[in-house]
């Protein structure tokens, strides 16, 4: 493991599911004028979507 890296028990995500996550976050919050979400940043609200492996919702954290 590199040096500085956080090990986790995630598993792998593909390139179609971060598109997905971002034109449902980043980029709506962009086109909304939003500044405070859409992303993990301090200063930016945190809310936030927990899945499960299906992809289901399990929790919303707002």
């Amino acid at each position: 493991m590199p040096v500085g890296a956080v090990p986790t028990d995630a598993a792998p995500i593909d390139a179609a599911l971060i598109a997905a996550v971002r034109q449902t976050s980043a980029n709506q919050a962009r086109v909304m004028g939003w500044t405070d979400v859409g992303g993990i940043a301090p200063g930016r609200r945190a809310n936030l979507v927990v899945l499960d492996p299906s992809l289901r919702v399990r929790e919303v954290l707002a």
